[in-house]
């Protein structure tokens, strides 16, 4: 079969990458989010003796026109990446080992609200984590090669 360079296999890697970074991005900014309405409503209301210039409910209303805002990039980014891992998971699903699909859908999809490390990955496919590495970079040739065709396809 067809295997690809040095640059098809780097493009075809950096593309699952950032699928996986923009999934930390998006946690990170669910968390600024939750710290943020928590700080809108709070539990209980300190007051303390320092007097400050601007009136609470000016402070109130900026934090909430901030987290409002916030939670909008949340709902696009959303959107977004789940795009991403669609056409990431069309491409995958065209691998024909079913090891190579499973640690690439396991380390750059999975995971809903924290991704899965590497002993993780290990742990749920029953190998090593040595052997799951040299798994996915097999799995990362059978991914370039088929991301190449499809992006050559589309030009």
């Amino acid at each position: 079969s067809y295997r690809v360079n040095k640059e098809e296999y780097s493009a075809a890697k950096q593309y699952l990458r950032t699928i996986r970074n923009e999934q930390k991005e998006l946690q990170s900014m669910k968390d600024m989010a939750a710290e943020l309405r928590a700080s809108i409503y709070p539990g209980e209301i300190v007051y303390d003796a320092v007097k400050v210039q601007t009136s609470p409910e000016d402070r109130m209303s900026e934090k909430m026109a901030a987290w409002s805002d916030l939670i909008g990039e949340i709902e696009q980014h959303i959107i977004t990446l789940e795009e991403k891992k669609v056409e990431a998971l069309q491409i995958i699903r065209k691998i024909e080992e079913s090891n190579h699909r499973l640690v690439l859908e396991l380390y750059y999809l999975a995971g809903v609200d924290s991704l899965l490390t590497w002993d993780q990955v290990a742990d749920k496919m029953s190998y090593t984590k040595r052997h799951v590495l040299k798994i996915h970079g097999a799995a990362l040739i059978d991914f370039a090669e088929i991301y190449k065709e499809l992006k050559d396809d589309t030009q």
